[in-house]
């Protein structure tokens, strides 16, 4: 046998001048061997990298197929994952699959927030505030955002014609 499972054995003896023949049988049992499974952590990405064949590369002692959650092309939030590899050999007759796991740090992407200048005229009211924002991935936006996007300036009503510096923030 050369495949993983149960076979019979049978064992016979011919005789000879001073036995009388005799036979037996039994059963040999060939179990599936066990994978030998690995997968080192991959490097940290940032928020808006999509995983792919740098972080889902698990490895196999046989060949086989893996299947990666989260697939590939997922885009995880910042913060610490738990990746999973289910294995499932080419040969499944002789090996048994298994699953395999390692965690990827995920590093918040850098975002850049301008307030934008405005100009008043003297006696008017502050103007209402807005700002542009640089570094957005993922199709995210200002939206995205938790909380409020906040503005402060040390320009009042009284102040003349002038472009009013303002600094955004988020609260």
């Amino acid at each position: 046998p050369v495949n993983a499972g149960s076979y019979a054995v049978v064992a016979n003896f011919v005789g000879n001048a001073n036995y009388e023949p005799a036979s037996a049988t039994a059963t040999i049992t060939i179990g599936k061997s066990a994978v030998v499974l690995g997968w080192n952590q991959p490097a940290t990405v940032v928020y808006g990298t999509p995983l792919g064949a740098a972080q889902l590369n698990a490895s196999s002692n046989v060949p086989g197929t893996f299947a990666y959650s989260p697939a590939a092309g997922a885009v995880l939030n910042a913060g610490s994952h738990q990746l999973t590899a289910t294995f499932t050999p080419a040969d499944a007759a002789n090996y048994t699959g298994g699953s395999v796991g390692t965690s990827i740090a995920v590093a918040a992407a850098p975002l850049s927030i301008r307030a934008n200048d405005v100009a008043k005229p003297f006696g008017a009211p502050l103007p209402v505030f807005t700002a542009s924002g640089a570094g957005f991935v993922n199709g995210d936006s200002f939206a995205s955002l938790g909380g409020a996007l906040a503005f402060a300036t040390s320009a009042t009503a009284a102040a003349g014609t002038d472009v009013v510096p303002a600094k955004a923030g988020t609260q």
